[in-house]
């Protein structure tokens, strides 16, 4: 089989689309079949460029790639989409994804090793879960409120709200069977969502890293657990405003006829980690409102964002505090540095302290 300077692959669960093309950029080869197949063939060819498109299952096949000598990288979608032209296929997604692979300014995703996806795992469970117990808390106050029963905001009423409707003698008997089914459900959810936190609270305890971040203030284990885990090798970012601006929280830019024109942040990259840092901004500047800044442990990041309140709106200031904090983050990872609260993000190294 001929040498090619770059192969695209559009994978799915039992069918493999492969686009080939050679120094000039033509395709030269095109094929489909079943992933043993096709990873057979691959196995065969002398070290190329292998382009993968990000989705489930892409950084297996990613490491298999890489062990049988092959330069494996993974494409974001929405940097392959322009290259696939009037047709939708998967043939036309291999020879996009082959086109996006050899572009120089393409921003791949980094190849997770296994205990990396493990780590995902952990946070995106504790999501999942607290997902379900928020859809089972709104669904109880939905149908309480057709019985005439207006519940208070919280998750600690819900097990009052259950209780005094399956108290009720009057209660309808298919009514009583959803209630009884909810009330069996959230009861069950409440154990797995503790569970899930503290094996999170503990992993992140045990790593240094993670101790480093929880030094920043509004940072707890489980903003510093994502993070760690979203940023995985920080060198892969030029500096911190690089990871903000790969988070979404920088604004948009509409600049045109040499006019700048700044508009919302881009939400782009991992809405998890942006989320659970703007709350944790959010929950800061309440404190600090309520308490002052002293009480909130003061330093130069509270400072600078206690400044910003009485002039700017408070949701504009809790995305700049998210920013902020995501930079930080960012140098402590890649520095191995502490965090010193009044003089600036960092002190020296650990080594150098210890």
């Amino acid at each position: 089989m001929k040498e090619f300077s770059a192969i695209g692959i559009d994978t799915s669960k039992a069918h493999f689309a492969v686009s080939g093309a050679d120094a000039s950029g033509r395709e030269v080869w095109r094929e489909s079949g079943t992933p043993a197949r096709m990873k057979k063939k691959l196995s065969a060819l002398a070290p190329t460029l292998i382009g993968i498109e990000a989705c489930r299952g892409a950084h297996l096949l990613a490491r298999e790639l890489v062990a049988m000598g092959h330069d494996a990288r993974i494409v974001p979608p929405q940097l392959a989409k322009p290259f696939v032209g009037r047709n939708k296929n998967d043939a036309a997604d291999a020879r996009a994804i082959c086109r996006a692979v050899r572009e120089p300014d393409t921003t791949f995703v980094p190849i997770k090793s296994e205990a990396q996806q493990a780590a995902a795992m952990l946070v995106d469970h504790r999501r999942a879960l607290q997902a379900r117990r928020t859809e089972i808390g709104n669904r109880v106050r939905g149908y309480a409120a057709e019985l005439g029963i207006v519940a208070p905001q919280g998750a600690r009423y819900i097990p009052t709200i259950l209780g005094e409707i399956l108290a009720r003698t009057d209660l309808p008997t298919h009514a009583r069977l959803v209630f009884e089914d909810l009330a069996d459900e959230w009861e069950r959810l409440g154990p797995r969502v503790a569970a899930a936190e503290a094996a999170l609270v503990k992993a992140a305890r045990a790593s240094e890293a993670c101790r480093r971040l929880m030094e920043v203030p509004c940072v707890g284990p489980v903003v510093a657990w994502r993070t760690m885990v979203a940023v995985g090798d920080p060198r892969r970012f030029r500096s911190g405003r690089a990871f903000a601006g790969w988070l979404g929280l920088t604004p948009r830019d509409h600049t045109t006829a040499n006019r700048q024109r700044l508009g919302a942040i881009t939400r782009a990259g991992d809405m998890a980690l942006r989320a659970d840092l703007v709350c944790a901004a959010t929950a800061l500047l309440q404190q600090v409102k309520r308490r002052g800044e002293e009480a909130c442990g003061g330093g130069r990041l509270v400072a600078w964002a206690a400044r910003l309140l009485p002039k700017k709106k408070f949701k504009e200031v809790a995305v700049a505090l998210a920013n902020r904090v995501a930079r930080i983050l960012w140098k402590l990872l890649a520095s191995g540095a502490r965090f010193d609260r009044d003089h600036g993000p960092a002190l020296e190294p650990l080594e150098a302290a210890a």
